[in-house]
């Protein structure tokens, strides 16, 4: 047995420090306690063991998955094998009107329009086209920067960032694939303890979630094993429904790591369930019901995408009317409140296994 020695400047005390600093002392100085000297030495003695102390407790944090972050939660990561998931670019399909014979280049520029609060957000066309003779033509383009900045609704790109003669309008009409951010801290955490605390072997249901979730923009995946067949059922990072090029860039992805004749693989979209919730609140005097409304919809949406999605929490897949209850008791001047409903029952609302609860309406009354 090795026994562990740890170096005097962590384990040594205030004592320790105050020790040393008088047995360093310029000669002539009375060193004897209640002087000058021994008075104004001991306070820093017992700041630097703190400063120690606290260093030290950052250092053992930075080296365990639970506490690290960032960087530190990286270097976690590469130790068991699991990456964190960068920023992932949008794509979007832009329907340009205009001239026949007219051609549109590849990466040109098209845009949101800009406000006093927010730049314009730029879209690069990624290839040449021509304006057709029906007097339209669509194009796929990139967001510029990589992000969920890119995830712009239907309708809001509508400006050519240098005029083109021969065309009268571009619109965005279809999200092609939603960007994503870096990988949080938390998202990035569960996954790297899910490697260690899951029985993940090879092929077995946890290893193709685990594959799965290292594709840029998923968000939870579950698989349903059958003989001869491999169902894998995904969400985006928002833990909503995935695009068809993101189900792509997971078959893609795992049907070249996972085992030869593991059988056929299919992947699919999660289905969305929207719950819709109504009730009837006492508010204290003052408070607006339209702000209340609005923080408990907040809340609700936060906690459906905690609901679990994977195969080893089939038993807590449902949405708690009792769950829902305590959030609408937490939202600001809420007193009381009575008929709660979710999606019209006064029960909680089980999911399928390949449905996940979206946020629907959210409708509150005064008692």
């Amino acid at each position: 047995m090795v026994d562990l020695i740890l170096p005097d400047f962590i384990t040594e005390s205030a004592e320790d420090i105050h020790a040393r600093m008088i047995a360093e002392a310029p000669e002539k100085i009375s060193t004897i306690e209640g002087d000058m000297f021994w008075n104004s030495t001991s306070p820093s003695a017992k700041e630097i063991a703190r400063a120690k102390n606290i260093a030290l407790k950052k250092i053992l944090y930075s080296r365990f998955p639970q506490t690290a972050n960032d960087g530190d939660l990286d270097y976690c990561g590469e130790e068991s094998g699991v990456k964190r998931n960068d920023a992932d670019y949008a794509i979007q399909k832009m329907l340009f009107i205009g001239l026949e014979g007219t051609p549109i280049e590849k990466g040109r520029i098209v845009c949101t329009e800009a406000t006093e609060e927010n730049a314009s957000i730029e879209f690069s066309i990624l290839d040449t086209v021509t304006i057709n003779s029906t007097g339209e033509v669509t194009v796929n383009a990139k967001c510029t920067i990589a992000g969920t900045i890119g995830n712009v609704a239907i309708g809001e790109v509508k400006i050519l960032a240098k005029s083109l003669n021969g065309i009268s309008s571009v619109s965005n009409i279809e999200i092609i694939q939603k960007g994503v951010d870096k990988e949080d801290n938390e998202s990035y955490r569960q996954r790297i303890l899910e490697k260690d605390r899951k029985p993940i072997t090879s092929g077995n249901k946890y290893h193709y979630e685990m594959w799965a979730k290292e594709v840029d923009g998923v968000g939870a995946a579950k698989c349903i094993p059958v003989p001869g067949n491999v169902k894998v059922i995904i969400t985006d990072v928002n833990k909503h429904a995935a695009t068809a090029e993101l189900i792509q860039k997971v078959y893609d992805y795992i049907d070249s790591v996972r085992p030869i004749l593991a059988g056929t693989l299919t992947v699919v979209s999660a289905v969305e369930k929207a719950i819709n919730v109504i009730a009837n609140v006492q508010l204290v005097k003052g408070y607006n019901l339209g702000t209340a409304q609005k923080e408990f919809g907040d809340l609700l949406d936060n906690y459906l995408k905690e609901v679990p999605f994977d195969s080893a929490n089939t038993a807590n897949n449902y949405v708690s009317i009792a769950k829902a209850g305590n959030l609408l008791f937490n939202v600001t001047g809420v007193i009381d409140h009575a008929d709660l409903k979710i999606n019209g029952l006064t029960s909680n609302i089980s999911l399928a296994d390949e449905e996940i609860a979206v946020l629907g309406t959210v409708n509150l009354g005064v008692m």
